[in-house]
């Protein structure tokens, strides 16, 4: 017998390999509906290991455990994936790592492969100084540099991106 931990990780760890499979083999711009059937399929899959006799729980324990994992897998994914994939706050993290963006005369001047996709800069320069209040970059001098979280968040995104194909970050930040 597993506890009811043990089959929420299983069903987790194997919704994600489905879902990282599943988004390299056939891609789609519709992320956000492949993210609902994931969360669908992984509190589908715990309640049948329920339904099967693995886990020996009351139902509205194991209904209750469903409908939180489905949440949690979508605000997840929502906030992370989504946001990795399409925020220009992400994209400015990457930049910065990559040099792209310089501070000349007290403004913020951008790679003209930054201008060629994103030809609003006041929009870019307030993400930066967005940033700056975050302690996700420092502004120093003429020089601006990632700190410990910015160079986290790009880490982060950097995998996800790979992991879970997301085509957007990958034109945006490897221009």
């Amino acid at each position: 017998m597993y506890s009811i931990i043990e089959n929420a990780l299983v069903s987790e760890f194997l919704g994600l390999i489905a879902f990282s499979l599943y988004r390299r083999k056939f891609y789609s711009e519709r992320i956000l509906e492949q993210l609902f059937v994931l969360a669908i399929g992984i509190a589908m899959f715990f309640l049948s290991m329920m339904l099967i006799g693995t886990l020996t729980i009351s139902i509205s324990m194991v209904i209750s455990v469903a409908i939180n994992i489905f949440t949690l897998n979508f605000l997840i994914f929502v906030l992370l994936l989504i946001n990795i994939d399409r925020s220009r706050s992400t994209y400015v993290i990457a930049w910065i790592k990559f040099g792209w963006v310089k501070i000349v005369n007290e403004q913020f001047q951008y790679n003209k492969k930054i201008l060629n996709i994103e030809s609003n800069t006041a929009m870019l320069d307030q993400r930066i100084l967005e940033h700056k209040s975050r302690k996700i970059l420092r502004i120093t001098h003429n020089e601006i540099e990632l700190l410990f979280l910015g160079k986290t968040i790009y880490a982060l995104a950097n995998i996800m991106s790979k992991v879970f194909n997301l085509v957007n970050w990958k034109e945006k930040t490897n221009l």
